[in-house]
C-alpha cells in the first residue's frame, strides 16, 4: 500500500534536481556518468590487489546489436515485448577483470545493473536493480538508501580516474580499490547501499533478475522489471520479460545420468552381497 517513508518530498526533489544536474556536468568529460533514468552494468569481482578491476558501463548510451542507435531509459530496456543484446566482451576482457592468477584466491566474476528516476504516480522515485534470486514478491525495507547512494556516485567517475575503455561509449574500468568502484561506492556486501536484503548480483552465466522498488512505497513488495544475462563471452542481454534458462551441457547430464547408473548398481551388488 502507499506509505510515507522518512524522505520528505522536498529531499526527494533535491536527489532528482541533483541526479540531472550532475549527471549534465559530466557529460563533457567523455568517461563513465549516468543521471536519472540511466540504467548501469556494473562488472567486477576480482580483488586481487594491484591487480583487480571493475568494469561500469551506462548501457541507455550504448548501442544493441543490430540497433541503430541507443536504447533510452531503463524503462525502455526493460520492454515487456523486448529483448536486446550488447556485446561488451572488450570490457569483460580487460586485464584485471576476470581473475587470472593461480596463486591468488578465487575470486569469481560478478555482475548487476541499477538505476533510478522519478515516479509521477507516487512522487518518489523507482529504483532497478537486478539479483541472481528472484525477489519479486518480497518486501525490501531500505527503499530510499538506494536513489540517494546513486545521487552521491553520479559525476563523481572522471577522466583523472576512470578513461574510457573504447572512444565514444559511456563505460571505464576503474581498480576495485577505486573510491569510486562499484563495491567501494555501493558496498562489498552486494546489497546496494544497504538498500536490500539479500545479495544484488548474479555470476557470469546466472541470470539477474531485475526488481522495481519506490521510496514511497517502502511497505509494499517489490515489482518483476525483466531478466538480464551475461555470459562469459561478454554477451549481455536484457529484457523486461523472461529469458531462457542457460542451458547444461550435454556431457555434464550424462556423466550425471552415469553417476546416478554406477550408484544403483553399486547398491544392488550391496545388497546380493548381504543376502
Amino acid at each position: 500500500m502507499m506509505s510515507r517513508n522518512r524522505f520528505s518530498k522536498s529531499a526527494i526533489a533535491v536527489i532528482g534536481a541533483a541526479v540531472m544536474v550532475m549527471g549534465a556536468m559530466s557529460e563533457s568529460a567523455q568517461a563513465f556518468n549516468f543521471s536519472q533514468g540511466d540504467l548501469i552494468l556494473a562488472i567486477y569481482g576480482n580483488r586481487t590487489a594491484g591487480e583487480g578491476k571493475e568494469v561500469l558501463v551506462n548501457l541507455s548510451d550504448l548501442t544493441p546489436v543490430g540497433g541503430s542507435g541507443p536504447i533510452g531509459n531503463m524503462d525502455a530496456l526493460t520492454n515487456a515485448s523486448q529483448t536486446y543484446t550488447f556485446d561488451l566482451s572488450a570490457y569483460l576482457n580487460t586485464p584485471g577483470v576476470i581473475d587470472t592468477n593461480p596463486a591468488s584466491p578465487d575470486y569469481p566474476v560478478r555482475y548487476t545493473v541499477m538505476g533510478t528516476q522519478a515516479n509521477p504516480l507516487t512522487g518518489g522515485f523507482t529504483g532497478l536493480a537486478g539479483s541472481g534470486i528472484n525477489l519479486t514478491g518480497t518486501v525490501q525495507g531500505g527503499n530510499s538508501a538506494f536513489p540517494n547512494g546513486l545521487v552521491n556516485w553520479a559525476g563523481n567517475v572522471n577522466d583523472v580516474n576512470a578513461p574510457n575503455l573504447i572512444p565514444g561509449q559511456n563505460g571505464a574500468v576503474v581498480g576495485f580499490t577505486d573510491s569510486n568502484s562499484h563495491s567501494t561506492r555501493t558496498g562489498a556486501a552486494e546489497r546496494l547501499f544497504n538498500a536490500y536484503t539479500d545479495p544484488m548480483a548474479a555470476n557470469l552465466g546466472q541470470l539477474l533478475h531485475l526488481i522495481a522498488s519506490d521510496t514511497e512505497l517502502i511497505d509494499d513488495a517489490v515489482l518483476f522489471r525483466g531478466q538480464a544475462l551475461l555470459s562469459a563471452n561478454g554477451i549481455f542481454t536484457i529484457s523486461g520479460g523472461q529469458l531462457a534458462e542457460v542451458p547444461v551441457p550435454a556431457a555434464v547430464i550424462l556423466f550425471g545420468s552415469g553417476l546416478i547408473g554406477l550408484v544403483g548398481i553399486a547398491r544392488r551388488n550391496f545388497a546380493s552381497l548381504a543376502a
